[in-house]
């Protein structure tokens, strides 16, 4: 053939084909505009006619109004038909969709599944399975995809496809999981956990919080459900925390059915995805061990185990402070150093244990008998301190204070003990320093109660005196004598002598 000849043939059968391809796409057109009552498709068996109006129009109005995206594949897996709603689904125009072969849209995840499916020869007819597509703009949508084998005419091995969008779906279980999970995690805490809306009412709780308050706490205010004290004995209120913008913490008390709880109470804000405030976040941890833990070290640190009074480190914190209290108030205090008379003897004959109990009933006949604000201290052995403050701002109205205080202390512990059916007496020597506005040393406040109290046991005991300047500059001068004494013995400058001594006596 002639190469002009094959050229002109080529071009008209380009012409032929643009042609037939222009008359395919306005017939896809008018179909879908349903402009077209009927379709005659010719094939070797002979002319197909597909009606689209009168009954079969019905059911296409349907598929197209369908809310699943429904389409008809070739055997070779190409899209011959496709309704709106599955190109929304694959965000894609509906004319890119029809011709398409539709494993473009679904994962390679899902491809085999797709294919084994598709190939498949078992006389079942209808199959389902779920997968996910890939939007064109890369979203996936996860789908269950209802697949039935189709025959139109004498033309087999199509196939119609169902796909319901479960994004929605999906999206609702996910969020039920994450609510199941975060109510599992909400129940396994240790710690009491209730959310509240914006008027302070649980709309939320854990079960250690059900737990805690007894009760459904359910759609009731918190403070009702948990009536909280603060470390001062106020009543514990939401609302002071309400609006702060972080987590705030503190202790609380709770009583609940004759038990005392300490609770650690923390209170965050409970922000919605738009960043509103939608209420607040109740956290409460029991520090209940940990508190009974915290007074057990304190009390081995600062208490005498036997008497429960404190020790001398507390003693000397509080002195401190008494002395600086003083000092800026102008006002007088006291210090009381008191031991007990002849308690070795008592210790000795009827045995520790008995010495113990006295020790016991002392301190608490000392702690009834002054004032709550007083502190009654035990320093070791059968030594005792009471601190006074707040005596006046005069010396002799401070010292006659202590004088009434410290005839009381004698009635009180000259009284006879009953110990464990020994009937037994004591009686106590005190001695009496005052706290004043002049700036001095605890050890120096101590040595002279001190001082005093050896006075009182001097002056025959059971009695009161008071730190006297005289006695202390007389026994520091002995001390120092005694002193001297010592160093002239190690030097040697002592020597021995006689002198005669003559008695006159009288004719």
């Amino acid at each position: 053939m002639d190469p002009s000849d094959r050229d002109d043939t080529l071009a008209a059968e380009n012409r032929d084909l643009r042609a037939r391809l222009a008359e395919a796409e306005e017939t896809l057109r008018a179909i879908r505009n349903g402009e077209v009552d009927a379709l005659v498709v010719a094939g070797l068996g002979g002319d197909q006619v597909f009606t689209l109006r009168g009954a079969d129009y019905a059911y296409r109005v349907l598929v197209e109004e369908m809310s699943e995206g429904a389409l008809i594949l070739t055997a070779q897996g190409v899209i011959f038909y496709a309704n709106r709603r599955l190109a929304q689904m694959l965000k894609v125009p509906l004319q890119q969709v029809i011709g398409a072969g539709f494993e473009r849209w679904v994962t390679a995840a899902d491809q085999a599944l797709f294919r084994a499916l598709m190939n498949r020869t078992s006389p079942q007819t209808h199959h389902r399975m779920e997968l996910t597509l890939r939007a064109d703009d890369g979203t996936g949508v996860p789908c269950y995809l209802s697949v039935s084998s189709l025959q139109l005419g004498e033309v087999v091995g199509s196939f119609c496809l169902v796909a319901t969008d479960l994004t929605e779906q999906k999206r609702s279980e996910a969020i039920v999981a994450a609510e199941e999970l975060a109510r599992l995690i909400l129940d396994q805490t240790a710690e009491a956990i209730v959310v509240c809306d914006n008027d302070a009412r649980i709309i939320r709780a854990s079960e250690v919080a059900h737990t805690l308050c007894g009760e459904n706490p359910l759609e009731q205010p918190f403070e009702r459900v948990f009536p909280l004290q603060e470390a001062n004995g106020a009543p514990f209120s939401l609302a002071r925390f309400r609006n702060t913008g972080h987590r705030r913490r503190i202790e609380t008390r709770l009583e609940r059915q004759g038990a005392v709880f300490y609770l650690l109470v923390s209170v965050g804000p409970l922000v919605g995805s738009q960043g509103e405030r939608l209420g607040s976040v109740v956290i409460l941890t029991d520090i209940t061990q940990r508190k009974a833990a915290e007074e057990q070290i304190e009390q081995l640190a600062f208490y005498d185990p036997l008497t429960r009074l404190p020790n001398r480190r507390l003693l000397l914190d509080r002195l401190h402070q008494a002395v600086a209290t003083c000092t800026r108030t102008r006002r007088q205090g006291a210090l009381l150093f008191i031991d007990l008379d002849n308690f070795k003897t008592l210790n000795d004959t009827l045995g520790h244990d008995i010495g113990d109990l006295l020790l016991q009933r002392v301190a608490q006949r000392l702690i009834d008998t002054v004032r709550t604000r007083d502190t009654v201290a035990r320093l070791g052995g059968d030594e005792f301190v009471v601190m006074l403050e707040d005596l006046g701002t005069q010396p002799q109205e401070a010292a006659a204070r202590v004088q009434v205080v410290g005839a009381k202390v004698l009635a009180a512990l000259t009284q006879p003990f009953d110990l464990a059916g020994h009937h037994c007496h004591s009686t106590p020597s005190i001695g009496a320093a005052l706290i004043s506005e002049h700036p001095t040393t605890v050890d120096e406040l101590l040595k002279r109660a001190d001082l005093a109290m050896y006075q009182a046991k001097a002056a025959g005991r059971n009695t009161l005196r008071f730190f006297d300047p005289d006695m202390q500059a007389a026994l520091e001068a002995r001390t120092a004598l005694e002193s001297e004494l010592r160093e002239a013995l190690r030097g040697g400058s002592f020597c021995s002598g006689t002198r005669r001594r003559w008695t006159v006596r009288a004719a």
